[in-house]
């Protein structure tokens, strides 16, 4: 049944009032927050590459020569990098990398809703709108310059290569294929988008996976096939993410690992502030600019959820008609999710356990950034109380409802673009709109050296403090006799840093005898010699990237089915 016009008329508009609130929060905005750090990691990351087509695990530039794609927050292999590639000023790069991938979450959405049984056209144009304008995803994108969080817009076409999979014959026919392929690549992007995916896409992903085992009954062999050939697609992204996964594994996890193995819980929530951080965060945007948590648990953005209290009505009304939906194994599945996210910050239990079980959690903090989770399910029950309310046209005409999501949208113009402070900061890599730089830092002075995403931050470990290079003396001068002023990165990649033993003692200064390597590295070439292991997985991984190419060639060439 065709849609009245009136609808068609208002869903153009929701569209295009959709795409201008994006351009005003990624475009016409400037970049705020802690975005420098987004932009000199693409800017070094493409110096490297002009000078050296190598994986540049590290950088002079960083902390005198440190980590770069072996941090594993580096954005390499990520959309970022790829459009750094093709404009020359970064910070627009970087604008334009959060605009597709809005423009990626937001279509996501709304074929993910269909998957869930969600028909209505209106209803799943509004939520995905109401999504990729939501707090979380401007405030951590615009605002917060946290680039991990563009992971999460994969996450809805994972789920629904999973479902095709999972529904699919199977037939290894060009359609089984293309989404195998597929759900390879987004595992892929996902992956490297940082290692919060750990907390927002894999709680996800697994326990979709053994709902499907624990609920398929007498076809749970059919369906454990189907879930090898979703795993096997991990192992494939896992396996082509072999360079930049083992430079973090062998020059961060194994040398400078936070608070030398495990950091300190510090981010469990309680009482009165649970509740406002993971409820009322949704509906109350003072919790964007009023900075109502610990200093020492993040900035504001990091609790940023807000999608209006306009948008409480078909949320309750949605959970009030969620019945036919209980059914579904995909709304089951996004459920639990956000029960799990919940209890995650709420209390010591679920977070020790997952911490015991997965100790790489051990290293990993800020648990309340997975909320993009509650905002997912939250998002499917607005969806469902929209269209429920559409059903009933007889009773409740379709301007009111009209009048509602244009306020909410209204709603939340209003409140990020006047409570959010969009201001960009200054840039801690001066060369950023340089396409060809010269050497750096060789005739420029040291600043002071940031060393958080390697140390962690002053209150998890002061050892940062000990490891910084003469301030305002050139990489030639001498701190000490018969060394230059950088730090030889070849002995902090060495056996000899295993173990975190550079955390409590100075960091080695480079040789004057090693002129040739100095020069080498400081024109943004690799000097580190890499473990055997690492170099064969590269180039075994390489190998596989052609294969990965080779197939999707031959899978485009197979004869499509007839269709009858």
């Amino acid at each position: 049944m065709r849609p009245p016009m009136n609808r068609k008329i208002f869903n153009a508009f929701l569209m295009g009032m959709g795409i201008a609130m994006l351009l005003l929060f990624f475009i016409v905005k400037n970049l705020g927050g802690d975005s420098g750090n987004v932009s000199w990691r693409l800017s070094l990351t493409r110096f490297h590459l002009v000078h050296q087509f190598a994986m540049p695990y590290f950088s002079p530039a960083h902390c005198g020569g440190f980590h770069l794609a072996a941090d594993a927050q580096d954005l390499i292999f990520t959309l970022y990098t790829l459009v750094a590639s093709f404009v020359p000023n970064v910070d627009w790069a970087v604008k334009i990398t959060n605009l597709l991938a809005s423009l990626v979450l937001g279509t996501g959405i709304f074929v993910f809703l269909g998957y869930l049984g969600i028909l209505n056209l209106t209803a799943r144009i509004f939520t995905a709108i109401l999504v990729v304008s939501s707090g979380y995803w401007v405030c951590h994108m615009a605002q917060g310059g946290h680039a991990w969080a563009h992971g999460f817009a994969y996450l809805p076409w994972v789920l629904i290569c999973m479902e095709e999979i999972l529904r699919l014959e199977i037939r290894f026919d060009r359609r089984y294929f293309i989404f195998f392929l597929s759900l390879t690549g987004l595992f892929f992007l996902l992956i490297n988008s940082g290692y919060y995916w750990l907390q927002v896409a894999a709680p996800v992903i697994l326990l979709r996976l053994m709902i499907e085992l624990v609920l398929s009954g007498r076809e749970r062999k059919i369906q454990a096939f189907k879930t090898g050939t979703i795993l096997l697609a991990v192992f494939a992204a896992l396996t082509l993410s072999f360079p930049r996964l083992a430079g973090v594994y062998e020059f961060q996890l194994k040398k400078f690992p936070r608070m030398g193995g495990e950091v300190n819980p510090f981010q469990i929530i309680g009482g009165q502030k649970w509740f406002d951080l993971t409820f009322r965060s949704y509906f109350d945007g003072s919790i964007i600019s009023g900075n109502k948590t610990d200093k020492f648990m993040g900035d504001p953005w990091d609790y940023s959820n807000f999608i209006g209290l306009c948008a409480l009505l078909p949320l309750v009304w949605g959970l009030w008609n969620c019945r036919p939906w209980v059914k579904s194994r995909l709304f089951i599945c996004l459920a639990l999710a956000a029960m799990y996210q919940l209890a995650l910050t709420q209390g010591d239990p679920v977070l020790c356990t997952l911490r015991f079980f997965v100790p790489l959690f051990k290293q990993i903090t800020w648990y309340a950034r997975g909320s993009a989770i509650v905002l997912l399910f939250l998002a499917a029950l607005i969806a469902i109380g929209y269209e429920s309310l559409i059903k009933q046209s007889k009773k409740i005409p379709f301007y009111i409802i009209a009048v509602l999501m244009t306020a909410n949208l209204i709603e939340i113009v209003y409140v990020q673009a006047t409570q959010i402070n969009f201001k960009m900061d200054p840039p801690l890599v001066d060369l950023m709109h340089d396409i060809n730089p010269p050497p750096y830092p060789a005739d420029k002075p040291w600043g002071q050296c940031l060393l958080g995403y390697v140390f962690g931050y002053d209150h998890e470990n002061p050892a940062q403090l000990q490891a910084k290079l003469d301030p305002g003396a050139s990489v030639y001068d001498e701190p000490r006799p018969g060394f230059y002023n950088m730090h030889d990165v070849r002995v902090l990649a060495s056996a000899q840093a295993d173990g975190g033993y550079y955390l409590k003692e100075k960091w080695p200064l480079w040789p004057r005898k090693d002129a040739k390597a100095l020069q080498e590295f400081i024109h943004y070439k690799q000097v580190v010699a890499l473990p055997l292991w690492l170099s064969i997985g590269n180039w075994v991984s390489l190998f596989l990237w052609f294969i990965f190419f080779l197939c999707w060639g031959m899978i485009w060439g197979m004869k499509r089915p007839r269709r009858i």
